[in-house]
């Protein structure tokens, strides 16, 4: 089964169990009705409220816990509330939607890496709490089902007397751990992965935040349900910790509805089912709900004291989680909102306030109010994604419908609470319009498989709420025309309202499968080659020639102004560079469509070897940034021929007095030279050589060879060496690539024709010439080894591979050259390993073709 079929299977998994937590959830209160709820509600007392709210921070600020411990373990140091910052967000995310949207990890990942952290370190922070996380319930679970035995065999397919044979096999995987930590010191080794096992002392630290953590989350739900006599806290917490441990592997977003059908189903012998779920939406609206609120309304805030482009642009400098998070947290919210007026269009209103407002408005107005706040919700809903995607028209609409919810909300029952929601979500979003900047149409975006279940999990629940709320009514076909301030008139305003939604939902689905994709395969180089090449032409860094080799494919902008070329190995789609284009709007909807396509085939999103203009770009698309090496690029107005040791300005005359000389040949005049540049190259790859690595560099076609400027080294009419010269627009940039030299030449003749041409550019106003790249100074980063050892040195036109990655950087180093960052943008966790592999066979891939013989379309080395 493939990526996209089994996504698709998860998604449809989730939602029939979501089906079932509902019927479970309809029997279990099948005695009872809605205002046997709104009773309950209204009846907790200010003081147990202010309770579960100290209880709630204390638990958040216990979840920080697992993220110092993980840096612990790693011995890497972060301030504390970057730390706190980071676990409150990250749960935040997590235990409001699960792992159908954003996990946790995610947002670790997008936090940590613009605080330094390697993707390395971070997947093993990740991998640290997830361990603590399963510890802490395992732990627990185990010491509350030994001590307060459950009955288990109605929930559980295997007999057992008692839950107490349940409760030890839980604790015998932390006692297990604990041995471990004492006796072994040899780290683990798994598919490479180096895995260093954890002291004592650390060890059980990591049991005792997490049977903290546990027994503050269940203690929040255990203050807001009615005292009982029988229903003691161990039992309680029990019963707890099987709800949300079949929450967590249902794949439900927060475990919605099978955490509650589980809840009632286990303490319902104990208390009134009505009372029980009254205090679970009590739970969910205390501890899920206003923490996320809360991280909203931050961002929202920092985000209007500050300017948007600042924080967009200098990531790293001024709130680097602020463009990256806030999309999401919009999103979120939109979510929420939209659910929050479905429900509420699903319920019954308040009977006084609906009395105050027979009085005051016409009928007609709250029949229409009722509808459009419906509507309203809907439409939050299906812009959620657009927020996600930073859609400037998403915005725009969200705004407007925002505040007609606002309005809707007063005027179809006085929800004054739900209008307040509204109103917060409203005032986190109007500050962020400069983060919603892509212009793209809202048809135009995909939903995936997670969005999908999502909407369809809210709208499943407000049927069922609706049915649910108004099960005293006999459902005839005069209810759909009833219409009042009675009972009976608000349930047809919930069918009516209802129907308004499936139409509304119809019509959105229709409009989306009728309109193309935008975003198609792209083409291959000989379909698109005389814009490529137009465009190549005018972009001011060499990189983007090397789009001209042949063996990319290319997407192009609706616009034909802008393209990134891009390969596929398993998985990984990696682009090549920065988007080519001369509009930073053209370069972020294009980074935006190519991510898009690579997640319509269920691939990884990857740039490869980025500037460092463009990192908040690739924040906001998720990624994660590791140093993969430096760029040596001279600045031509400050050349001279003289290098660090004075070596260069030795042996540069001595060469011109023995007879070589350096001449630049345009493309016209290339066809002539062709048979000498063939003996040249053959006689090169015949010595042992390698060809060029086929991703950065690539192998070369004749045709790429017309197309760029030739710098040939001659001795007599002999031609000894030569290279592609790459010409950047408005004289920005010059490089090489592809050069080669027969065996006898001398070792300096490689470095002989870079000084010349140096000097050429520098007469005619070249600003830069570009060395290529080499490893970072220190290597710091050794998760990226693995592409290091497949990258070629003539990368970018070195033109020599070194044995040692000191030696090359110290031979581009003797130029004196300025050294700037490239980066990989990549998704982060367990996904980087296999990118890491993808790029490497994407990049030695035509390492093993052979090129004496010319082929058909093929030149100096096919």
């Amino acid at each position: 089964m493939n990526n996209i079929a089994l996504r698709r299977f998860s998604a449809l998994v989730g939602i029939c169990l979501f089906v079932a937590a509902l019927w479970v959830l309809h029997h279990t209160l099948a005695k009872f009705n809605y205002q046997d709820i709104v009773t309950y509600l209204r009846q907790l007392s200010g003081w147990r409220l202010s309770l579960t709210l100290v209880v709630t921070a204390l638990s958040y600020a216990t979840l920080a816990g697992y993220d110092l411990l993980g840096l612990r373990y790693l011995q890497r140091a972060l301030s504390w509330w970057k730390v706190g910052f980071a676990a409150f967000v990250s749960y935040a995310f997590s235990n409001t939607m699960g792992l159908s949207l954003l996990t946790s990890g995610s947002v670790r990942y997008r936090l940590y890496s613009s605080w330094g952290l390697t993707a390395l370190d971070i997947a093993a922070v990740v991998m640290f709490t997830t361990l603590t996380f399963w510890l802490g319930i395992l732990t627990v679970g185990g010491l509350v089902l030994t001590l307060e035995p459950l009955t288990l065999p109605a929930i559980f397919p295997f007999p057992l007397p008692d839950s107490r044979y349940l409760g030890l096999a839980m604790l015998a995987a932390p006692l297990a751990y604990l041995g471990l930590a004492a006796w072994r010191r040899q780290p683990f080794t798994i598919r490479g992965w180096r895995l260093t096992m954890v002291r004592p002392p650390l060890a059980v630290a990591q049991l005792l935040v997490g049977v903290l953590d546990w027994t503050l989350a269940g203690t929040v739900l255990y203050l807001l349900l009615p005292a009982s006599d029988t229903l003691t806290f161990l039992y309680f917490l029990g019963a707890f910790l099987i709800a949300q441990t079949a929450g967590l592997i249902s794949h439900v977003p927060g475990g919605l509805g099978v955490f509650e059908s589980l809840i009632l189903y286990l303490l319902s012998p104990s208390l009134p089912a009505a009372d029980i779920f009254g205090a679970l939406l009590a739970y969910r609206l205390v501890y899920y709900l206003l923490p996320l609120t809360l991280a909203t309304v931050g961002l929202g805030v920092y985000e209007g004291r500050h300017h948007a482009q600042k924080i967009l642009w200098l990531p790293r400098v001024v709130g680097p989680w602020i463009p990256v998070v806030l999309p999401q947290l919009l999103a979120l919210m939109a979510l929420v909102s939209g659910a929050v007026l479905l429900f509420s269009s699903a319920t019954p209103a308040v009977t006084s306030r609906l009395a105050w407002l027979e009085g005051v408005i016409p009928l007609p107005v709250l029949e229409a109010a009722h509808l459009v706040a419906s509507l309203a919700g809907m439409g939050l809903l299906l812009l959620a994604r657009g927020l996600q995607r930073r859609l400037a028209a998403a915005w725009r609409s969200a705004v407007v419908l925002l505040m007609v919810g606002i309005a809707a909300s007063l005027l179809k029952g006085g929800d004054y609470e739900e209008a307040v929601l509204l109103a917060i979500l409203l005032f986190g979003l109007a500050p962020s319009r400069l983060v919603c900047y892509r212009q793209t149409a809202l048809l135009e975006e995909p939903f995936t498989a997670g969005w999908i279940v999502t909407i369809a999990l809210v709208l499943i629940g407000a049927l069922w709420l609706g049915l649910f709320s108004y099960k005293d009514i006999d459902y005839t076909h005069e209810l759909w025309w009833r219409f009042g301030f009675t009972h009976e008139a608000e349930a047809g305003r919930f069918l009516r309202a209802m129907l308004g939604v499936a139409i509304l939902t119809a019509g959105f689905v229709g409009a989306k499968l009728r309109r193309p994709a935008t975003v198609t395969m792209g083409a291959p180089a000989a379909a698109e080659f005389p814009l490529i090449a137009n465009l190549v032409a005018g972009s001011p860094r060499t990189y983007a020639y090397l789009a001209l080799l042949g063996d990319k494919r290319f997407l192009v902008n609706r616009a034909r102004n802008a393209f990134i070329m891009y390969g596929v190995e398993g998985r990984t789609w990696a682009a090549l560079g920065d988007p080519v284009s001369s509009s930073d709007q053209a370069s972020r909807e294009l980074a935006w469509d190519f991510r898009e396509l690579a997640e319509r085939q269920g691939g990884w999103t990857v740039f490869y070897q980025v500037t460092p203009d463009d990192l908040g770009l690739y924040l906001e698309l998720g990624l994660t940034l590791q140093t993969i090496g430096e760029e040596a690029r001279i600045l031509l107005k400050d050349f001279s021929r003289a290098g660090k040791s004075g070596s260069l300005r030795e042996w540069v005359p001595g060469m011109t007095a023995a007879g070589y000389g350096v001449e630049v040949v345009e493309p016209g005049s290339v066809d002539g030279l062709l048979p000498q540049l063939r003996e040249v190259s053959r006689a090169w790859l015949s010595a042992g050589n390698s060809p060029n690595i086929r991703f950065p560099s690539a192998f070369s076609y004749e045709d790429y060879l017309r197309f760029c400027p030739l710098a040939v080294v001659r001795r007599g009419k002999r031609i000894i060496a030569f290279a592609s010269l790459l010409r950047g627009g408005g004289k920005e940039e010059l490089a090489v690539d592809l050069l080669r030299c027969l065996p006898e030449a001398p070792h300096s003749v490689r470095d002989y024709l870079l000084v010349q041409l140096m000097g050429w550019g520098q007469e005619r106003g070249y600003r830069w010439f570009n060395l290529g790249i080499a490893p970072p100074a220190d290597l710091e980063n050794r998760s990226l080894a693995p592409l290091w050892s497949c990258f070629d040195a003539q990368a970018f036109g070195a033109g020599e591979r070194f044995r040692n990655y000191g030696d090359w950087r110290q031979h581009l180093d003797q130029f004196n050259p300025q050294w700037e960052p490239r980066y990989l943008a990549a998704p982060g966790g367990i996904a980087l390993p296999h990118v890491l592999r993808d790029l490497t066979a994407l990049m030695a891939g035509a390492a093993a073709v052979s090129v004496d013989k010319p082929q058909e379309g093929r030149g100096l080395n096919g």
